[in-house]
């Protein structure tokens, strides 16, 4: 082997290449135990396949006697007059649990299979609740999606179920909301609030729900979620253990192999552990590391933020809403970033001459007032956007270049004075080198779901 492709870190005795073949060796170790599991699991679970499609016996189908014949029966008169005002169909299921389904991939295979509606029109309508899971969902098929969106069935979710099931009001919850969708698809009014349904283009901020409703539920975050949480915990404790005790290969690819193989067995999902298993490898090591390294406590903590953020913003907006807000925090974060650039350009610049901030600063607010006559703003938020993004677009690219290039002279200082440390380093690492060697409607997957 050259001396140049062998180097050694700080308070290690083998070469780097050694431990990085030792960690790879690990890794793939625990990867054969997870496998392995994986196999056990599946034979185990053999038994426990998904819950299967219950057999329509009607328009309204309950499976877990929360309503009484009455409430069936006035459900099953309001479908009825949807289906003689409109001829689209509606049905209702209420389960107990969709098991190891979530209600979207539940409610696409109970419609796919029950096929509602007209096949030409594809006009049916599933309103599914599975009572144990605290979850339900309004399924639509493509040929009401133009009245019906995915917007106006979250609405409906919001405003019309969701309150009357936080009281127990099952059978008023499901009027209410066969009651909403009628009054969709015939294009009137009967959403808690009175919107006219041509009227509702875009989502609107729900604010008639009690904020309790997702902290109730742990922010929506899915078993999956915490099964991936607990298993990223238990490797990064797991290998920050490691970074103080010292045992045999075979007990770390065990320990790594364990979290994600508890995380698959509470799934009752046999292939999740082979999934999880680099995620919760890497954990391991990142918990190894933060015991042995100050740079990876600095990687740590900045990780362990950025999952904190995430999993608060998820339980704060529940998992309906996440991506949104995920978003939303992206847009701040690069905002942040983008202003961050221009306050060191326009400090880098000052530094340099102050004739030419100045001469730059009064380029700026001449191109914001042209803006501004242009586009006059008014007392409303809106009106001043233009004028925003004229005014950061031209700090951004008037100081920033100035920044970059006034910090050049202390830039080849600092250039000089990293080629003189690279070239000793460089001289110790050769050094130390030389030391070492079907006939109904079919469900275009669209519609909303909500919990309670």
């Amino acid at each position: 082997m050259t001396p140049h492709l062998i180097a050694t870190g700080p308070g290690f005795s083998r070469p780097l290449f050694q431990g990085a073949g030792r960690v790879l060796s690990t890794t793939l170790l625990a990867l054969v135990l997870a496998v392995f599991a994986a196999l056990f699991l599946a034979a185990s679970t053999a038994s426990a396949a998904r819950l299967p499609v219950p057999v329509q016996t009607g328009s309204v189908v309950d499976l877990t006697g929360t309503l009484d014949s009455a409430e069936a029966g006035s459900l099953k008169a309001q479908v009825r007059a949807l289906e003689d005002s409109s001829q689209a169909v509606a049905v209702v299921l209420i389960v107990p649990t969709t098991g190891e389904d979530s209600i979207e991939e539940f409610a696409t295979r109970v419609f796919d299979q029950w096929k509602p509606g007209d096949k030409d029109r594809d006009d049916g309508v599933l309103v599914l609740v599975a009572l144990k899971d605290r979850r339900m969902r309004i399924e639509v098929g493509q040929g009401l999606e133009g009245v019906l969106p995915d917007v106006l069935a979250g609405r409906i979710i919001e405003r019309e179920m969701k309150p009357r099931f936080r009281g127990n009001d099952y059978h008023g919850g499901l009027e209410a909301a066969i009651n909403a969708i009628s009054a969709a698809i015939r294009g009137e009014t009967a959403i808690s609030g009175g919107e006219t349904f041509g009227d509702i283009d875009l989502p609107v901020e729900i604010t008639d729900v009690a904020p309790d409703v997702v902290t109730r539920q742990g922010g929506g975050v899915t078993p999956f979620g915490w099964a991936l949480l607990a298993s990223l915990a238990w490797c990064f404790g797991a290998g920050a253990l490691r970074g103080v005790r010292t045992w045999k290969p075979v007990v770390t690819a065990g320990l790594i192999a364990a979290g994600p193989i508890m995380a698959s067995a509470f799934l009752r999902d046999a292939g999740m552990s082979i999934g999880i298993l680099m995620p919760s490898a890497l954990m391991f090591w990142l918990g190894f590391g933060v015991v042995r390294s100050k740079a990876a406590r600095w990687v740590a903590g900045c990780f362990a933020l950025v999952i904190g953020s995430l999993v608060a913003l998820g339980y704060a907006v529940g998992a309906d809403r996440f991506w949104w807000g995920f978003l939303y925090l992206m847009c701040a974060a690069g905002a942040g970033l983008v202003l961050m650039v221009i306050v060191i350009g326009m400090r880098m610049a000052y530094q340099r001459s102050l004739f030419l901030f100045c001469a730059r600063m009064a380029l700026v607010i001449g191109i914001v007032t042209f803006v501004a006559k242009g586009n006059l703003p008014s007392s409303t938020l809106t009106s001043w956007i233009p004028v925003g993004i004229a005014a950061v677009m031209s700090m951004l690219f008037i100081f920033f270049p100035a920044g970059a290039s006034g910090g050049s002279g202390s830039g080849s200082g600092r250039s000089s004075s990293r080629s003189s440390s690279s070239s000793s380093s460089s001289r110790s690492s050769s050094s130390s080198s030389s030391r070492s060697s079907s006939s109904g409607g079919s469900s275009s997957g669209g519609g909303a779901s909500g919990s309670w």
